[in-house]
């Protein structure tokens, strides 16, 4: 039986911001590549008792923070600008702004974001706590004096400080401990450089701003690749295989050398948790001929059967 696979997001992931301040504060958006591209994926392959999403509590924290932090800043900045063109505009405008939610209200309201998130069933999410035993805090302590990843050297104010990854470390423990608790494949998206070395079985995969898709597509490359999941295209590449080639008219009975793929035929493509079935279309010497392809993805084998003349 294969093992389940763990998808765990960073912050920075989760995190929707536009020129360098958050994109909301009246909902919880979260930006659709990865995050919800993931969950499309697994819903695609039917994979939901097989994969599950991992949000770590100190994501949920910082997200948390961020929010009320740039909140405050946000209120105060518009502020500032009311009195500032209140000013200078004097008796020629009169500017007015309620704010109906306090910074202090707003916390709570914060908090009920996150909790419609993880009780909303199309988000297939719940939150991974983790260990804040004294065991747990010394070895993070002692990476961070010896600067061993995800710890890295950062400069602030003509020093430097080797504290600065204590988030990544938290983060990288509880998944590293999770993972081995659980026997499970752990995945992590992440925007940061400082984890370090992953484990065999933590998969780090890095996101670009400029290339979220290539990120996803490489999630899905290990999703294909451990649950042995063939979609169309990549069966297509397999017809053109010399070897799938040979077997396959050995299969079908007839005695020629090779073969021309042109087509899948429209409908016939299916699979179940082993085969694939598919009607295919090739091209020997002058003749286009019908051939029912079995192909059993465990064992790799192929079963084929010549059909018919395909006309036009």
């Amino acid at each position: 039986m294969k093992k389940t696979i763990s998808v765990f997001f960073d912050t920075n992931i989760l995190e929707s911001r536009d020129s360098d301040s958050l994109l909301s504060f009246s909902e919880l958006k979260i930006p659709k590549t990865p995050f919800y591209d993931v969950i499309r994926c697994i819903d695609e392959f039917g994979l939901w008792e097989s994969v599950e999403l991992l949000i770590p509590d100190m994501v949920v924290m910082e997200l948390k923070h961020h929010l009320n932090k740039e909140y405050k800043n946000k209120i105060t900045q518009m502020q500032k600008a009311i009195q500032q063109y209140q000013e200078r505009l004097g008796s020629l405008a009169e500017i007015d702004c309620t704010i109906n939610t306090s910074c202090d209200d707003y916390s709570e309201y914060v908090n009920s974001l996150f909790e419609d998130f993880f009780a909303t069933a199309r988000n297939h999410s719940r939150i991974i706590e983790s260990k804040k035993d004294s065991t747990t805090m010394k070895r993070l302590i002692e990476k961070a004096t010896k600067t061993e990843a995800p710890f890295s050297m950062a400069g602030g104010n003509g020093k430097k400080y080797t504290d600065a990854g204590f988030k990544d470390a938290v983060i990288y423990e509880t998944i590293v401990e999770y993972i081995s608790n659980n026997d499970t494949i752990g995945i992590l998206f992440t925007q940061d450089k400082d984890y370090g070395v992953a484990v065999d079985t933590f998969n780090l995969i890095s996101v670009k701003h400029d290339n979220k898709e290539k990120a996803f597509e490489e999630f899905k490359q290990i999703i294909k690749t451990h649950f042995n999941i063939l979609e169309q295209d990549d069966f297509e590449a397999k017809l053109k295989d010399t070897y799938i080639k040979s077997r396959i008219l050995e299969e079908a009975g007839l005695r020629f050398d090779d073969y021309n793929f042109i087509k899948i035929i429209p409908g016939t493509y299916r699979s179940d948790e082993e085969t694939i079935y598919a009607d295919i279309v090739v091209r020997i010497n002058n003749d286009k001929l019908i051939i029912h392809v079995e192909y059993n993805r465990i064992a790799n084998e192929i079963a084929a059967e010549y059909m018919d003349q395909y006309e036009e």
